[in-house]
């Protein structure tokens, strides 16, 4: 993901008060990077069990550390 969508993320995320979100993109040869949508309950089961990516318990360290 190159960076400028990298911060535009993160920009939106704190425009929109979030602490997370799950975003789907297309890539264009036009338009590069577009994004579809930002699910605030993204299902992640599938992502940590296909790549063992400590998803749950990072949010979790979120939530004990009120950063919600």
């Amino acid at each position: 993901m190159p960076d400028r969508v990298t911060d535009a993320v993160g920009r939106y995320l704190k425009r929109m008060n979030l602490a997370y979100a799950g975003f789907d993109f297309v890539v264009t040869p036009k338009a590069g990077w577009v994004m579809l949508e930002a699910n605030t309950g993204p299902q992640i089961g599938w992502l940590e069990a296909a790549t063992g990516a400590p998803i749950t318990a990072a949010m979790a360290a979120m939530l004990e550390k009120g950063l919600t």
